[in-house]
Order: structure tokens, then C-alpha cells, then sequence
């Protein structure tokens, strides 16, 4: 199985319409990543840089175990 599919597969054809709407959806969601980046970039500009604080100490002493996946 390859990145794409199998061989035997018959490769589905979009037609021009569904690529151009394909086309016009990715454009809209890089717009939107692009409008979250700067927003993102403007509220850490505006706030400064986050203050440093130490980790508290665990309740317990003894280290947290790995959980166990049993399949039953």
C-alpha cells in the first residue's frame, strides 16, 4: 500500500469544478491559518513574555507508572 493508495485501485478523477473548489477551500483555510498566526503574534506582542514559574513538587514521592493497554 503506497502513499496513495494500491496499485490495483482505480485512481479517482475529480472533475474541474471539484478541483476549483478544492482550490478555493485550501485558499480559505490558509487565509484563516494566516489570520490565527497574526492574531496569535499581535496577543504575545501585547502581553509580553510569560512569566517563568518553577514546577511544584508531585503530591507522592513515588514516580508515575506507564498505564498498561490489556486487551481482554
Amino acid at each position: 500500500m503506497g502513499l496513495w493508495g494500491s496499485k490495483n485501485e482505480k485512481v479517482l478523477r475529480l472533475s474541474r469544478r471539484e478541483r476549483k473548489e478544492l482550490r478555493a477551500r485550501a485558499r480559505e483555510d490558509a487565509e484563516l491559518a494566516a489570520r490565527i498566526q497574526r492574531a496569535q503574534r499581535r496577543l504575545a506582542q501585547a502581553t509580553g513574555p510569560l512569566p517563568v514559574i518553577e514546577p511544584r513538587p508531585a503530591m507522592d514521592r513515588q514516580p508515575a507508572r506507564r498505564s498498561e493497554i490489556v486487551e481482554g
